[in-house]
């Protein structure tokens, strides 16, 4: 492993520059830092060519920094069960000096994805597996059970949440391929709170008639728990957000200056942004 990386050579990639067909190429954005940790966020396909097997590969945020893509695979003729060695490949190469661990692996367990993660486990003793997590409870929302598994509850919330994290700017996009299928990725109107008789906007999300979404769901799957890695006694990164912007208002009426109202002023949104800069 300390070979292929001594030897790894990366280069910005534009998809018109891009004479290659990427179908089955392990593209790299960023080398592996040790002092940061990683996330896998992985689809698996049957590998019959109609639809991708990908991992999206996340380098977790901070307090000052956004999400950031920097590895990507896709493929549409690997099946199953030969995906999960490149799975370990791309996890032990994307491993942490802080939790000395290889990337965190997110498998979606429904259909195929079950048995690239059982072999991922037992052949490759792969030791950092995503625990399912169930948030509708008071103590622990850790479960035993290990992988992400997609229901309409849970793409509501995953699209939703990479939705708002790309608005936001919280996450950075490197993949031209990527950004081709958010083009295509369309909002599916529903109905909510039927107790109220309120329509609202269910963000569950469907690609368009003979479009993929793999590399989507798989980026979506990796920011969620990304954003996820705690046991319910860490600080989230975006609640600390939160906290510092409240110490730096409470900072800033100590020392008798203005509440900052953008609202009520002519400042643009850029000016705003390169203020909060600053």
């Amino acid at each position: 492993m300390d070979e292929i990386l001594h030897d790894l050579k990366v280069q910005m990639i534009r998809k018109d520059d891009w004479d290659d067909d990427p179908n089955g190429r392990l593209l790299i954005w960023e080398r592996p830092d040790k002092l940061c940790k990683y996330i896998v966020g992985v689809d698996v396909a049957t590998g019959v060519g109609l639809t991708n097997s990908v991992a999206h590969v996340v380098r977790v945020g901070t307090v000052y920094e956004p999400f950031e893509q920097v590895a990507e695979f896709a493929c549409n003729f690997i099946d199953p069960h030969a995906f999960a060695p490149i799975l370990d490949l791309i996890g032990r190469m994307y491993s942490s000096r802080i939790d000395e661990l290889p990337a965190m692996m997110c498998i979606e367990c429904n259909n195929a994805g079950e048995s690239t993660q059982y072999d991922l486990m037992t052949i490759y003793g792969y030791p950092n597996i995503y625990n399912w997590k169930v948030y509708d409870r008071s103590g622990n929302i850790i479960t035993n059970k290990l992988g992400w598994w997609t229901t309409p509850r849970t793409r509501r919330k995953i699209v939703v949440n990479g939705a708002r994290l790309l608005k936001s700017g919280m996450w950075k996009i490197n993949s031209p391929w990527f950004i081709d299928e958010m083009a295509d990725f369309e909002l599916q109107r529903g109905i909510g709170n039927m107790m109220l008789d309120t329509e609202i906007d269910i963000a569950s999300g469907k690609h368009a008639a003979g479009a993929l979404d793999d590399r989507l769901m798989a980026g979506f799957i990796a920011v969620w728990c990304a954003n996820d890695l705690h046991d319910g006694t860490d600080i989230l990164v975006e609640h600390q957000r939160h906290l510092d912007r409240m110490k730096e208002q409470e900072t800033r009426l100590n020392a008798g200056q203005p509440r900052k109202d953008y609202q009520n002023s002519s400042m643009s949104y850029d000016k705003m942004k390169e203020m909060e800069d600053i």
